[in-house]
């Protein structure tokens, strides 16, 4: 695997004895990357000064295979700029009520507006994919309406099926299958409690019967 930077160690760092030992690391990581060192058997987090494998979450991933990444703030309109919900109770609380106050076509617009500012970038080809993972699955399969939009993969995208997130009449993402142009792949697990089996297969046969280059 391979990736743009994710750690820095500052000139500060090499100065200050109160920090020496990070002068044997690899730095600390730089903002907008989450580094866990994990065990290999069973992917728990192991404690400080233990081996593991590291897992490093980050667009600098994407970026590191020479894409032009761009990560929009969701919910820039119901939160301050820069906010990061937590993995925990509250983080999942609060992203649960943003998510049934936004409609999708104001999702619509932030793509757009995406795609638009991509094309500005003299080092972008003008060619655009859309990616994401949960929620962000859902609303790549919901970019991938917007005919600029080549491919696009989603993994374990919920509420497709279940038109959870508020749109206008007949404006539905399930509705609207049909106007996905590009290529898209369909990732979900089997168990995944968000998404069952039924609402699957609700989705599978919407593509297969809207003609859409899917696997």
């Amino acid at each position: 695997e391979q990736c743009g930077v994710v750690t820095i160690l500052p000139p500060d760092d090499h100065e200050n004895p109160a920090v020496a030992h990070r002068l044997v690391s690899a730095g600390k990581a730089i903002h907008g990357v989450e580094i866990e060192v994990r065990d290999v058997a069973s992917g728990a987090p192991v404690p400080v000064g233990q081996p593991g494998e590291i897992w490093v979450r980050s667009a600098q991933i994407m970026a590191g295979h020479v894409f032009v990444v761009v990560v929009p703030e969701v919910f820039h309109e119901l939160n301050p700029i820069g906010t990061v919900l937590g993995y925990d109770d509250a983080g999942r609380d609060k992203g649960n009520a943003d998510k049934v106050a936004k409609t999708l076509e104001a999702h619509d617009s932030d793509a757009q507006a995406i795609i638009d500012h991509l094309r500005t970038l003299p080092y972008c080809s003008g060619r655009v994919g859309a990616m994401g993972f949960c929620l962000g699955g859902g609303l790549a399969y919901r970019a991938a309406m917007n005919p600029a939009i080549s491919a696009t993969s989603c993994f374990y995208a919920p509420d497709i099926h279940s038109g959870m997130v508020p749109s206008s009449a007949g404006k539905d993402s399930l509705t609207r299958t049909p106007e996905i142009q590009g290529e898209l792949q369909m990732i979900w697990g089997k168990q995944d409690p968000h998404i069952p089996p039924e609402g699957r297969a609700l989705v599978y046969s919407t593509l297969v019967k809207a003609g859409v280059n899917f696997t």
